[in-house]
């Protein structure tokens, strides 16, 4: 399925391409995890990959950000190819990712953590930081700043320096989204953001992910929780078996009985 003449299609071809996949293909040992999966992330735009457990949406992520090599396929971001870089330089290209598994310092405190986002945007040289030169202090100083402000926007603020394994499960949800976006990347890819939340915490994360959109980031998600998917995704893509079934708006794929017997009622992953 793809748009059905609604006027979204020629909407989205409007916009400027951000992310851009072409006939990915991954296999491990002879088990095809993606296959010939094509698909766009345009700028400004919050673009969503579902499906059910298995259907490859994770190897996805680590496609793009370069933990697992392509078996064929090329990716690019503003149409420079990115597939073959090693995960430091594609997140210096501008791309930041959270995790299904929270990927948390939890011996450090909730600023920390954000804080480490934020210094590979630094631009003070390793020895300038062990002699705790002025221009290292400096920028140290407004990194703290920054990484408190992240912390003000995800409502964690009075939390800052407070260890972060003292935090309950769904303020580290918003630690690591706030951690990925310290880093100013031009797109976020969110796996799984509202896993373990409940439901006025994933009402918050909606509109968290709006003001992240709304601030110049596009978005890349993976997620079940249907109800946010369906409540912010400008685009949908459906992969079963690591092959696209469908793509459309989320009122396209909503109306898709397909998709609907398949993967909207299913909650597992």
């Amino acid at each position: 399925m793809t748009g059905n003449g609604n006027g979204h299609d020629t909407a989205r071809a409007s916009r400027r391409t951000l992310l851009e996949a072409k006939n990915l293909k991954k296999d491990f040992g002879g088990v095809v995890a993606v296959d010939n999966f094509s698909f766009s992330v345009k700028e400004g735009e919050i673009v969503a990959i579902i499906g059910p457990n298995g259907a490859g949406k994770t190897t996805v992520f680590n496609l793009i950000t370069g933990v697992h090599s392509l078996t064929s396929g090329e990716i690019f971001l503003h149409g420079e190819k990115i597939n073959g870089l090693k995960p430091y330089q594609i997140a210096e290209k501008g791309i930041s990712r959270t995790f299904q598994n929270l990927q948390i310092f939890g011996n450090m405190t909730v600023v920390e953590n954000v804080m480490v986002g934020r210094h590979p945007r630094s631009k003070a040289g390793i020895i300038s930081a062990a002699l705790s030169l002025g221009s290292a202090r400096s920028e140290e100083k407004q990194i703290l700043e920054v990484s408190t402000k992240l912390l003000e926007d995800v409502g964690l603020a009075s939390r800052a320096t407070d260890l972060a394994s003292s935090l309950p499960f769904g303020s580290l949800r918003l630690v690591e989204i706030a951690r990925a976006v310290a880093v100013e990347p031009k797109l976020l890819l969110l796996d799984e953001p509202a896993a373990g939340l409940a439901g006025q915490e994933t009402a918050d994360l909606a509109q968290l992910i709006y003001r992240i959109r709304d601030g110049g980031t596009s978005i890349l998600l993976v997620e079940h929780d249907m109800e946010l998917v369906m409540g912010v995704a400008d685009w949908v893509y459906v992969l079963d078996y690591g092959r696209m079934i469908a793509e459309g708006t989320r009122s396209e794929i909503q109306s898709d009985a397909k998709v609907i017997a398949a993967y909207l009622g299913d909650e597992a992953d």
